[in-house]
């Protein structure tokens, strides 16, 4: 199998690829598949020259061992086309993977659009407009979100919004085919066609809590005693909290660290932030920054 025939099937590889991505409707992991693929030919392609390369140009020396110099190029010759072989089975392995590979993604995109499909068919029993549904709700801060039907009473149908990957939920209300209102922990959201707050209002994401509580916690190691031996909880034991009218958002917790005298001691602690500046820090009782 030489080098010409390897990128020729690479091609046809290739061009099977692109069919089989592109038949599903809005995929374009065709050009990001199909080219990994290309290049994975060339290279087995390439690594068969090498090989035979290297098996012709070996030192004469080795020919000494072989009775002929017929003898040597025979042997030379089997080594080259085992070489072929095993380079022919990992290519064939390497299309495999990667065809697997289009068809898992081909798959999970279609599993995902037939479940937006439904989503949107239950929806527009209710709304005159899902798109304009879909503006408000991800207005309100719900990006990525799920909706659960509860029930109708007196014209209102009402829903759940479930954020995806996460354990917010809101509720949204629809009358005559308009959304009315949507709220977050009886927060209006949205309500007589305006944008009244949104979820970062009132809620904040793990990455942000996770980086308050790591500044806090280079902020406490500063007051310790012996810092290197300061312990602290796990970030779920955490308060973290936000103040929708001021923006402050509070920190509280505590660290088991060494005293002057080398006993482990917990201290409780409350820092304040504004605008990602501290505006208090109260550890043990004692107020460090008003």
């Amino acid at each position: 199998m030489g080098k010409k025939t390897l990128l020729i099937i690479g091609l046809i590889v290739c061009i099977l690829i692109f069919c089989i991505s592109l038949s599903m409707e809005g995929n374009n992991s065709a050009p990001l598949i199909g080219m990994p693929a290309l290049g994975g030919i060339i290279y087995f392609a390439s690594r068969i020259d090498k090989i035979k390369k290297q098996v012709l140009n070996q030192d004469l020396k080795n020919k000494d061992t072989v009775e002929t110099i017929s003898n040597y190029h025979n042997t030379q010759t089997k080594k080259i086309k085992k070489a072929e072989v095993e380079q022919g089975i990992g290519l064939i392995i390497f299309i495999i993977i990667i065809l697997s590979i289009v068809i898992g993604v081909n798959s999970t995109l279609e599993k995902e659009e037939q479940e937006q499909a439904e989503k949107r068919q239950m929806i527009e029993q209710y709304v005159s407009s899902y798109d304009d549904l879909d503006n408000i709700v991800k207005s309100c801060g719900f990006d990525d979100y799920n909706l659960e039907y509860v029930g109708e009473e007196k014209g209102i149908y009402y829903f759940i919004i479930r954020q995806e990957n996460s354990n917010v939920s809101g509720g949204l209300n629809i009358q005559n085919g308009q959304v009315i209102s949507v709220d977050y922990a009886n927060n209006i959201l949205y309500e007589n066609g305006q944008i009244i707050n949104t979820l970062s209002d009132f809620f904040m994401t793990p990455d942000e809590k996770y980086d308050f509580i790591d500044n806090t916690k280079n902020t406490i190691n500063t007051i310790l005693k012996s810092p290197s031996t300061a312990k602290y909880p796990w970030y779920d034991e955490w308060y973290v909290g936000k103040d929708k009218d001021t923006g402050v958002i509070t920190v509280q917790g505590y660290v088991d660290s060494q005293n002057s005298f080398g006993a482990m001691l917990r201290s409780q602690f409350q820092v304040k932030y504004q605008n990602n500046q501290i505006i208090s820090l109260i550890f043990d009782g004692q107020e460090y920054i008003k």
